[in-house]
């Protein structure tokens, strides 16, 4: 059983679903109904297999017929610490900034 990759999901189990109705463009991703996100498979197995033949409404339509399975949605979200201090939105672009300061020959 394919279980969320997400900590704050503890383990919901996943649905398969396509992200397109196209036959031949993508393979079956897993939609997790908690975070309402989709994940890449982690077998092997189902990268051969067609997501169009779930299509981009399976997951939903399942939630519509069995309303009694659909998990609460999680509203957890991860917010990066250091020594326990929320680091500020704007803190990843003053670090960038100031490195290529310090070296303006290197530019990303």
């Amino acid at each position: 059983r394919a279980s969320c990759p997400r900590a704050y999901c503890q383990d919901q189990g996943l649905l398969p679903v396509g992200i397109t109705d196209l036959k031949g463009k993508e393979s079956v991703k897993l939609y997790c109904a908690r975070c309402e996100d989709i994940y890449n498979p982690p077998s092997s197995r189902h990268h051969n297999t067609d997501g169009a033949y779930f299509g981009t409404t399976f997951a939903h339509l399942f939630f519509l017929v069995f309303p009694e399975l659909k998990p609460n949605k999680n509203f957890q979200k991860y917010i990066p610490r250091v020594f326990g201090f929320r680091i500020h939105q704007s803190s990843h672009e003053k670090a960038l900034a100031a490195k290529k300061k310090q070296h303006p020959s290197r530019a990303h």
